[in-house]
């Protein structure tokens, strides 16, 4: 059955209200640390107002804007990227400045978390310059993806039709889908290849870096998509993903700040374990939902050092209370849905 909807509206189909129950890789590490916590996010897709993503996410956030906007100049296609250089460069240091969480900055600075310093506004600049002096694109070249544009944050979705349609405790009916943005697309000026591109912001030791990125997940998610949107045929080629690891200074001053390229070949069937392993997570979510009962995982209830933001209303399993808790208590609607590019039906 397709599912044709647009943004974040809720059909009817079959004399059914239809909802999205949206998933990514982000999301999916929330439904593993505590599928209770999902439910809440996504399934009643309710959040504390106000809430804030975090310092250390806006740092990341700031930095992926910087080298974007250098991208967009320093890797148009067909450019001669050397004669727009400077300019380039230019537009990435306003750019970071202009996304810097300057407010978000102010108060964790005050804090004694580890790992919170080091992100500042100087190590940003560094490690931007260290990313685009880097010489991986020299070879590389952005793609033109027709009405869309330069291949940059392109967004895709993946419609999870074959596991139907799940009641959800608000009374309305949904279905599974995964959304995403890939960093980039790049295309090799000499050889013609097609390249996912992923820019990642850490404090992670390096030897952590394969088992962090590597066997994140993403890149079966990356193959399914280029293989409809590309033509690219993975289970003759596998998938070749490139990392570039963005680690800020260790807050005892161990290490600096420091840039380093990780590319990942993945074998036909590793992209198929993790293409399965992401079914088998689906059918669990499928499994909750129509059981109705989400359990709650007790390691979940500790968010980074914070009490989770659900304790109080977590005990509780009857949703006409939930509801009513979460209009009294001031939540807003978490879930984001942004219209794809790229959609697949699987």
């Amino acid at each position: 059955m397709a599912f044709p909807f647009k943004g974040s509206n809720t059909l009817e189909v079959q004399g059914l209200n239809l909802r999205p129950i949206v998933t990514s890789h982000s999301i999916d590490g929330t439904f593993e640390s505590c599928p209770r916590k999902f439910e809440f996010m996504h399934v009643y897709q309710q959040m504390p107002e106000g809430g804030s993503t975090g310092f250390a996410a806006e740092v990341g956030t700031a930095l992926h804007e910087a080298v974007q906007a250098w991208a967009r100049l320093a890797l148009f296609p067909g450019r001669d990227r050397k004669a727009h250089h400077a300019f380039a460069i230019e537009e990435g240091y306003r750019t970071l400045l202009q996304w810097w969480p300057w407010a978000l900055e102010q108060v964790s600075l005050g804090e004694k978390k580890t790992g919170i310093k080091q992100r500042s506004l100087g190590e940003a600049i560094l490690l931007f310059e260290q990313i685009v002096k880097d010489e991986f694109w020299e070879s590389w070249e952005l793609i033109d993806i027709g009405n869309f544009g330069l291949s940059i944050e392109v967004p895709y979705r993946i419609v999870h039709a074959s596991l139907g349609i799940v009641p959800l405790p608000t009374g309305e009916h949904g279905f599974f889908v995964t959304q995403g943005k890939i960093d980039f697309i790049l295309k090799n000026r000499y050889t013609g290849e097609i390249r996912v591109f992923d820019l990642k912001t850490t404090i992670k030791e390096e030897r952590a870096h394969e088992a962090a990125f590597k066997w994140s997940g993403q890149g079966p998610g990356y193959a399914m998509i280029l293989s409809q949107a590309q033509g690219y045929d993975w289970k003759e080629h596998g998938l070749r993903v490139s990392y570039l690891v963005s680690n800020f200074a260790a807050a005892d001053g161990s290490t600096p700040a420091m840039v380093n390229l990780r590319t990942y070949n993945y074998t036909p069937e590793q992209v198929q374990d993790g293409i399965d392993l992401k079914i088998e997570r689906l059918e669990r979510m499928k499994k909750y939902a129509e059981n109705q009962h989400w359990p709650r995982r007790s390691h979940g209830c500790d968010a980074f050092g914070q009490p989770c933001a659900y304790m109080g209303i977590c005990p509780r399993r009857d949703s006409d209370y939930i509801r009513a808790w979460f209009a009294f208590e001031g939540y807003q609607e978490s879930t984001r849905i942004y219209e794809p590019i790229w959609e697949l039906m699987a």
